[in-house]
């Protein structure tokens, strides 16, 4: 479980195929490193992965083809930074909402522009996650934890501050970035049908 608060930013280090799905590493700050070990997860752009290895700053994944195929992960190149959260600890702030790393789908982005102190996003859903998303709701793209602004139908608007700008990787999104987008999992569940 994690809450979509970033503290961790990653760089792609390798992004690999195999015929078994994918090897995926990422360089990640060293407070990160020393804090995960094999079987750790980790949320990578807001996808959960296991940690299956470390070698100097680097953090390594296996990612099946389900994952791959799900996700932007199979699109990441070396070089591409990416949001990292490790799982939370008893005792962790709970600052966001609670994001399990399960990405309901990959969006994609509508617009973006400035508002004083504020970049509004636009961002086109799956249609079948749009009634899991409420105004004022909570809402992961990429893994970071946001409130959904409005919705007007499958096009999400979420509004980022400068801090969010300046510690994820969304100050890189523009028109056509594909993100992950995982919806509130209170929302899923009041939403399943018994």
């Amino acid at each position: 479980m994690f809450t979509g608060i970033i503290h961790y930013p990653g760089r792609v280090t390798a992004n690999v195929l195999t015929k078994n799905g994918m090897t995926f590493s990422v360089h990640c700050p060293r407070a990160l490193v020393r804090r995960v070990k094999n079987g750790s997860s980790v949320a990578v752009d807001g996808v959960c992965l296991t940690v299956v290895g470390k070698k100097g700053g680097e953090v390594v994944f296996d990612v099946m083809p389900e994952t791959a195929t799900r996700t932007t992960l199979a699109t990441l190149r070396p070089g591409d930074r990416v949001n990292c959260e490790p799982a939370l600890r008893v005792g962790d702030e709970l600052g966001g909402h609670i994001v399990q790393g399960h990405v309901d789908g990959v969006g994609t982005v509508q617009f973006r522009r400035h508002v004083k102190n504020a970049t509004i996003l636009g961002v086109a859903i799956p249609k079948d996650l749009v009634p899991s998303v409420v105004p004022q709701g909570s809402i992961a793209i990429d893994g970071v934890s946001l409130t959904v602004v409005s919705i007007r139908k499958n096009v999400v608007t979420v509004s980022l501050i400068p801090y969010t700008l300046a510690h994820t990787t969304l100050d890189a999104l523009s028109v056509g970035s594909r993100v992950n987008i995982e919806v509130d999992v209170l929302a899923k569940y009041a939403r399943k049908k018994i």
